[in-house]
Protein backbone atom coordinates (compact mmCIF):
# COMPACT_ATOMS: atom_id res chain seq x y z
CA UNK A 1 0.00 0.00 0.00
CA UNK A 2 1.25 3.63 -0.89
CA UNK A 3 0.84 6.05 1.69
CA UNK A 4 1.73 10.05 1.68
CA UNK A 5 1.27 12.60 3.93
CA UNK A 6 0.36 16.37 4.19
CA UNK A 7 1.64 18.33 7.23
CA UNK A 8 1.43 22.20 8.22
CA UNK A 9 4.66 21.66 10.19
CA UNK A 10 7.16 20.90 7.52
CA UNK A 11 9.15 19.82 10.78
CA UNK A 12 6.96 16.26 10.50
CA UNK A 13 8.56 15.18 7.17
CA UNK A 14 11.81 13.25 7.94
CA UNK A 15 9.80 11.79 11.15
CA UNK A 16 6.86 10.87 9.33
CA UNK A 17 8.31 9.62 6.27
CA UNK A 18 10.49 7.23 8.33
CA UNK A 19 7.56 5.67 10.68
CA UNK A 20 5.50 5.05 6.76
CA UNK A 21 8.29 2.80 5.83
CA UNK A 22 9.28 1.44 9.26
CA UNK A 23 5.56 -0.31 9.17
CA UNK A 24 6.50 -1.74 5.24
CA UNK A 25 4.46 0.71 3.56
CA UNK A 26 5.85 2.07 0.54
CA UNK A 27 5.88 6.21 1.14
CA UNK A 28 4.22 7.77 -1.90
CA UNK A 29 3.25 11.57 -2.61
CA UNK A 30 2.11 11.43 -6.10
CA UNK A 31 0.01 8.52 -6.28
CA UNK A 32 -0.60 7.25 -2.39
CA UNK A 33 -3.43 5.31 -1.61
CA UNK A 34 -4.06 6.86 1.90
CA UNK A 35 -3.44 10.22 2.93
CA UNK A 36 -2.53 11.02 6.95
CA UNK A 37 -3.63 14.80 7.34
CA UNK A 38 -1.24 16.21 10.56
CA UNK A 39 -2.52 19.14 11.56
CA UNK A 40 -6.00 20.09 11.73
CA UNK A 41 -9.42 21.07 10.12
CA UNK A 42 -7.38 23.30 7.66
CA UNK A 43 -4.92 20.68 6.78
CA UNK A 44 -7.96 18.06 5.78
CA UNK A 45 -9.28 20.73 3.11
CA UNK A 46 -6.20 21.47 1.74
CA UNK A 47 -5.33 17.61 1.30
CA UNK A 48 -8.58 17.71 -0.35
CA UNK A 49 -7.97 19.78 -2.88
CA UNK A 50 -4.60 18.21 -3.50
CA UNK A 51 -5.85 14.76 -3.39
CA UNK A 52 -9.52 14.35 -3.93
CA UNK A 53 -11.31 11.52 -3.11
CA UNK A 54 -8.05 9.87 -1.71
CA UNK A 55 -8.92 8.35 1.28
CA UNK A 56 -7.45 10.50 4.20
CA UNK A 57 -6.50 9.93 7.95
CA UNK A 58 -6.88 13.08 10.09
CA UNK A 59 -4.36 13.41 12.80
CA UNK A 60 -4.74 16.40 15.76
CA UNK A 61 -1.92 18.61 16.14
CA UNK A 62 -1.98 22.04 17.61
CA UNK A 63 -5.21 22.73 15.61
CA UNK A 64 -8.92 23.16 15.76
CA UNK A 65 -10.04 19.45 14.35
CA UNK A 66 -13.48 18.11 14.77
CA UNK A 67 -12.84 14.74 13.15
CA UNK A 68 -9.00 13.67 14.00
CA UNK A 69 -8.14 10.43 15.18
CA UNK A 70 -6.05 10.77 18.30
CA UNK A 71 -3.83 7.87 17.70
CA UNK A 72 -0.03 7.70 17.67
CA UNK A 73 1.77 6.95 14.75
CA UNK A 74 2.07 3.48 15.77
CA UNK A 75 -1.71 3.01 16.45
CA UNK A 76 -2.38 4.85 13.02
CA UNK A 77 0.08 2.81 11.20
CA UNK A 78 -0.99 -0.50 12.60
CA UNK A 79 -4.62 -0.15 12.27
CA UNK A 80 -3.94 0.66 9.04
CA UNK A 81 -1.81 -2.65 8.53
CA UNK A 82 -4.44 -4.66 10.13
CA UNK A 83 -7.02 -2.86 7.93
CA UNK A 84 -9.04 -2.26 11.09
CA UNK A 85 -10.60 0.70 10.09
CA UNK A 86 -13.52 1.75 7.84
CA UNK A 87 -14.39 4.62 4.93
CA UNK A 88 -16.46 7.30 5.54
CA UNK A 89 -17.94 9.57 2.46
CA UNK A 90 -18.60 12.55 2.64
CA UNK A 91 -20.43 15.05 -0.08
CA UNK A 92 -18.78 18.14 -1.52
CA UNK A 93 -20.15 21.03 -3.58
CA UNK A 94 -19.15 23.00 -6.57
CA UNK A 95 -19.55 26.31 -7.83
CA UNK A 96 -20.00 27.53 -11.44
CA UNK A 97 -19.54 31.36 -12.51
CA UNK A 98 -18.03 33.39 -15.18
CA UNK A 99 -17.20 29.76 -16.84
CA UNK A 100 -15.07 28.76 -13.70
CA UNK A 101 -15.67 25.76 -11.36
CA UNK A 102 -14.57 25.87 -7.24
CA UNK A 103 -14.98 22.57 -5.05
CA UNK A 104 -15.25 22.67 -1.62
CA UNK A 105 -15.97 20.51 1.45
CA UNK A 106 -16.96 22.97 3.60
CA UNK A 107 -18.84 25.48 1.85
CA UNK A 108 -18.55 28.16 -0.88
CA UNK A 109 -18.78 31.61 0.40
CA UNK A 110 -20.22 34.59 -1.73
CA UNK A 111 -19.05 37.89 -0.45
CA UNK A 112 -18.89 41.47 -0.73
CA UNK A 113 -16.20 43.68 -1.24
CA UNK A 114 -15.98 46.94 1.01
CA UNK A 115 -16.55 49.63 1.28
CA UNK A 116 -19.92 48.59 -0.42
CA UNK A 117 -22.67 45.84 0.80
CA UNK A 118 -23.66 42.92 -2.55
CA UNK A 119 -26.99 43.35 -3.48
CA UNK A 120 -28.52 40.07 -4.71
CA UNK A 121 -31.27 37.45 -5.64
CA UNK A 122 -31.79 33.77 -4.82
CA UNK A 123 -33.50 31.27 -6.43
CA UNK A 124 -33.44 27.65 -4.69
CA UNK A 125 -35.90 25.35 -6.92
CA UNK A 126 -39.41 26.99 -7.26
CA UNK A 127 -38.77 29.87 -3.79
CA UNK A 128 -37.23 33.12 -4.71
CA UNK A 129 -35.37 35.82 -2.56
CA UNK A 130 -35.22 39.15 -4.13
CA UNK A 131 -33.80 42.50 -3.33
CA UNK A 132 -31.28 40.96 -0.61
CA UNK A 133 -29.00 43.22 0.80
CA UNK A 134 -25.78 42.37 3.11
CA UNK A 135 -22.58 40.47 3.52
CA UNK A 136 -24.09 37.67 1.12
CA UNK A 137 -24.83 33.85 1.71
CA UNK A 138 -22.70 30.61 2.45
CA UNK A 139 -23.61 27.48 1.01
CA UNK A 140 -22.63 24.50 2.98
CA UNK A 141 -22.37 21.03 3.17
CA UNK A 142 -23.65 19.15 6.40
CA UNK A 143 -19.91 18.34 6.76
CA UNK A 144 -19.10 22.34 6.86
CA UNK A 145 -22.11 22.81 8.71
CA UNK A 146 -19.94 23.31 11.96
CA UNK A 147 -18.02 25.81 10.37
CA UNK A 148 -19.35 29.00 8.86
CA UNK A 149 -22.95 28.16 8.53
CA UNK A 150 -22.90 27.49 12.25
CA UNK A 151 -21.50 30.89 12.81
CA UNK A 152 -23.86 32.38 10.57
CA UNK A 153 -26.65 29.99 12.39
CA UNK A 154 -25.91 28.63 15.43
CA UNK A 155 -27.73 25.56 13.73
CA UNK A 156 -25.96 22.10 12.07
CA UNK A 157 -27.85 19.58 9.77
CA UNK A 158 -27.04 16.15 8.59
CA UNK A 159 -27.92 15.91 4.97
CA UNK A 160 -28.06 18.39 1.53
CA UNK A 161 -26.77 21.18 1.56
CA UNK A 162 -27.29 24.34 4.19
CA UNK A 163 -27.67 27.86 3.40
CA UNK A 164 -27.44 30.66 4.92
CA UNK A 165 -27.94 34.58 4.64
CA UNK A 166 -25.02 36.38 6.05
CA UNK A 167 -25.83 39.82 7.73
CA UNK A 168 -28.81 40.69 5.80
CA UNK A 169 -31.05 43.64 5.96
CA UNK A 170 -33.49 41.99 6.22
CA UNK A 171 -33.56 38.90 8.38
CA UNK A 172 -33.92 35.53 6.62
CA UNK A 173 -33.90 31.98 7.83
CA UNK A 174 -31.53 29.32 7.13
CA UNK A 175 -32.92 27.02 4.32
CA UNK A 176 -31.76 23.02 4.34
CA UNK A 177 -32.28 21.65 0.26
CA UNK A 178 -31.28 19.10 -2.10
CA UNK A 179 -31.89 21.94 -4.98
CA UNK A 180 -29.39 23.66 -7.28
CA UNK A 181 -28.79 27.31 -5.71
CA UNK A 182 -28.52 30.05 -7.96
CA UNK A 183 -27.38 33.68 -6.90
CA UNK A 184 -28.09 36.38 -9.33
CA UNK A 185 -25.54 39.91 -8.62
CA UNK A 186 -27.46 42.73 -8.99
CA UNK A 187 -24.51 45.47 -7.61
CA UNK A 188 -21.36 44.42 -6.55
CA UNK A 189 -18.29 44.11 -6.31
CA UNK A 190 -18.20 40.90 -4.44
CA UNK A 191 -16.12 37.41 -5.24
CA UNK A 192 -16.62 33.67 -4.49
CA UNK A 193 -14.36 31.17 -2.83
CA UNK A 194 -14.41 27.88 -1.20
CA UNK A 195 -13.19 26.88 1.79
CA UNK A 196 -9.63 28.05 2.53
CA UNK A 197 -8.58 28.08 -1.22
CA UNK A 198 -6.51 31.53 -1.78
CA UNK A 199 -8.02 31.17 -5.42
CA UNK A 200 -11.48 33.41 -5.52
CA UNK A 201 -13.53 34.44 -8.23
CA UNK A 202 -14.40 38.36 -8.68
CA UNK A 203 -17.64 38.83 -8.96
CA UNK A 204 -20.22 41.77 -10.27
CA UNK A 205 -23.31 43.12 -11.81
CA UNK A 206 -25.23 41.07 -13.84
CA UNK A 207 -23.14 37.83 -12.43
CA UNK A 208 -24.73 34.59 -12.22
CA UNK A 209 -23.45 31.67 -9.49
CA UNK A 210 -24.83 28.54 -9.43
CA UNK A 211 -24.16 26.23 -6.24
CA UNK A 212 -25.14 22.54 -6.11
CA UNK A 213 -23.76 19.16 -4.48
CA UNK A 214 -20.85 17.64 -6.50
CA UNK A 215 -20.91 13.90 -7.67
CA UNK A 216 -17.66 13.65 -6.20
CA UNK A 217 -17.22 12.25 -2.57
CA UNK A 218 -14.71 12.83 -0.38
CA UNK A 219 -13.13 9.54 2.09
CA UNK A 220 -12.52 9.95 5.68
CA UNK A 221 -11.12 6.89 7.57
CA UNK A 222 -12.18 6.12 10.59
CA UNK A 223 -9.88 3.72 12.61
CA UNK A 224 -11.59 0.82 15.00
CA UNK A 225 -9.96 2.29 18.33
CA UNK A 226 -8.77 4.98 19.83
CA UNK A 227 -5.47 5.77 21.53
CA UNK A 228 -3.52 8.38 22.92
CA UNK A 229 -1.99 10.92 20.46
CA UNK A 230 1.44 11.05 21.04
CA UNK A 231 4.65 13.36 18.99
Amino acid sequence: MKIGFVARDKEFGSFVSKKIKDYGFTLNNKNPDIILCIGGDGTFLIAERKYPGIPKVLVKHRSICRNCEKNDFHGILSRIKDKKYRTIEYAKLEAFVKGKKLIGMNDINIHYKPPFALRFNVKIGDKEFNNLIGDGIVVSTNYGSSGYFYSITKKKFKKNLGVAFNNLVSRLKYLITDKEIKVFITRGPGYVCADNNKKIININDGDIIKIKKSKDKAKLIKLTKDVKLKF
